[in-house]
């Protein structure tokens, strides 16, 4: 009898790098053999990426709330708590009555909750995380005392629960040594969703590709100053950023206009086939303060795209050999140090070229089928 599998999402209706590498893991699956249903926590069933036949899709319409203030402060921390205690209630009362009728081998989480390992329903409980514990650090940053008191609570609760499920997964070595000692964690990278083909990007290229949301982990507030001074010596080029705004598009356009920049940096929506874009430019820039584990380079990387990135925590050091297939800018923030980057792989067109090709071969490493066999050792 084929193996069970619930991969249980917060919401696969949105257009990021971890509902791509969730959708793609679930049509592999399911065409290897296993039996595989999608439990979304949302009230919505439609998969932004294409979703196999043969992929059950659910949705448990879990009572969200509004868990985010702009002010930040003592107010919206406590806010901000009685969303997600009101929120887990409701999440763990339908989780539990779904299992009720519906039994598995496997429970894959990307939802951390206490209840989750506690669950009496006879599966193994898998969670698999997408975010670094870099997050924890930047986050500190960022807010105020309430705010951080609040998150910290939540924080040393979360990591007591990962020890609690039968399997903890991370995406990185780095990330795995940041968190320390746990028994039940391992290392399994993800895979590149654009796998590899004939087609190299158009050398004449005078085009620059980024892509992410629209959120502050990505760093694009540092990338439109490196690229401020980069436009200044080479107004011809362009640079193109795809990704989902959830709102904040003013924002950055500001940016943009305060940075001078509006000739010649374009923001776009998020597209389903994101190779044409790739292979439509020259090189990839990445300017985040942190990573999960960034599906981004390996994307670019195997349409022939080098790669320029800070070496942030956690990925890109893991993915990027410096020098032979793309450019590691050792601080995060040193604008210069971005830019300096850009204007190599600018002004040096045969090196970009030879740069690409080796990106292309070395990514295969990340190929679907040798990474999957890792999740296949551990659904044995």
């Amino acid at each position: 009898m084929p193996k069970r599998i619930i991969y249980h999402i917060g919401d696969i209706s949105r257009p990021g790098g971890m509902e791509r590498i969730i959708v793609l893991k679930a049509n592999w699956l399911a065409e290897h053999g296993y039996q595989v249903t999608m439990l979304s926590m949302s009230s919505l069933v439609e998969s932004f990426f294409p979703l196999s036949s043969k992929v059950k899709m659910e949705a448990l319409d879990v009572f969200q709330g509004s868990v985010y203030d702009e002010k930040r402060n003592l107010w919206g921390a406590l806010k901000s708590v009685y969303y997600s205690i009101r929120s887990r209630i409701d999440h763990k009362r339908k989780v539990e009555k779904y299992l009720e009728s519906h039994s598995c081998d496997y429970f894959i989480t990307l939802v951390n909750r206490g209840f989750i390992p506690k669950l009496k329903d006879g599966s193994k409980k898998y969670f698999e995380i997408h975010f670094s514990s870099q997050a924890k650090i930047e986050f500190h940053q960022l807010n105020s005392f309430f705010y951080n008191l609040v998150y910290d609570l939540g924080m040393y609760y979360q990591e007591r629960i990962c020890r609690r499920y039968d399997k903890f997964i991370v995406l990185t070595e780095k990330d795995r040594l940041m968190r320390g000692n746990i028994p039940n964690m391992i290392v399994i990278p993800n895979f590149i969703t654009i796998e590899s083909s004939d087609s190299m990007p158009v050398a004449e290229s005078r085009k620059v590709i980024a892509v992410g949301r629209l959120s502050i982990e990505k760093g694009f507030d540092y990338l439109f100053q490196a690229w401020a001074m980069v436009s200044s010596k080479y107004p011809d080029w362009s640079l193109e950023i795809y990704g989902y705004g959830y709102g904040r598009e003013e924002y950055y356009n500001e940016l943009i206009q305060k940075n001078g920049v509006e000739e010649s940096v374009k923001i776009c929506a998020p597209v389903k086939d994101i190779r044409n874009k790739y292979l439509d430019s020259a090189f990839y820039v990445m300017s985040s303060r942190y990573e999960g584990f960034p599906l981004t380079l390996g994307e670019a990387m195997s349409c022939g795209l080098p790669c320029v990135s800070y070496n942030c925590n956690c990925g890109p050091s893991e993915i990027i050999r410096h020098s032979e297939d793309g450019i590691l800018v050792d601080e995060v923030g040193d604008i210069k140090g971005l830019s300096d980057a850009m204007l190599y792989l600018i002004e040096h067109p045969k090196k970009r070229v030879e740069m690409g090709e080796k990106a292309k071969e070395n990514i295969k490493r990340f190929s679907i089928d040798h990474v999957m066999k890792k999740w296949e050792d551990i659904l044995r």
